[in-house]
């Protein structure tokens, strides 16, 4: 029960953050990113700038709907499953789809992120009972595979 509500808690607290930490990050985005590029072209890596950006502006929508569904921050429970079904799926499957759209995506790691998204979104509009908000299923896996990518802002889990 403690680690369903502490879930919960991160969830929201994440998409309600999204929006704000986004919008006040812009500034050390571009100096973060500009570096980021540089260390990603000398090692040979993608350059994941693009792709922190389109995750970024993912998280503002997110947290945007968030905060509309439920100015009180935490949804009650008969409403979660609703909300993530009908709101949070489709911007995923958006962010995917952008994410996929960039040079960066050709990358193994990256492309094996997205691959996993996908079927994580597949299978939570196939079950969605499983959207519960005490685990991170069904987006574990995508969740592990975008951290090792260097994309942690990415992951749905938190």
């Amino acid at each position: 029960m403690f680690r369903s509500a502490l879930f919960t808690i991160g969830v929201v607290a994440f998409v309600l953050c999204a929006a704000a930490c986004s919008s006040s990050s812009k500034g050390a985005t571009a100096n973060s990113s500009t570096s980021a590029s540089v260390s990603a072209s000398s090692a040979s890596a993608p350059d994941l700038s693009q792709l922190q950006t389109i995750c970024q502006q993912s998280n503002a929508r997110l947290g945007a709907a968030a905060q509309k569904a439920f100015p009180g921050g935490q949804p009650p429970a008969d409403q979660w499953q609703p909300f993530m079904v009908q709101t949070v799926l489709p911007m995923i499957e958006q962010r995917l789809d952008a994410l996929n759209a960039t040079p960066a995506a050709h990358a193994a790691d990256v492309q094996a992120a997205i691959l996993a998204g996908h079927a994580a979104v597949k299978s939570a509009r196939d079950n969605p009972s499983q959207l519960d908000p005490a685990t991170r299923a069904p987006f574990d896996q995508y969740d592990s595979l975008m951290s090792a990518a260097g994309l942690a802002s990415c992951g749905v889990g938190g």
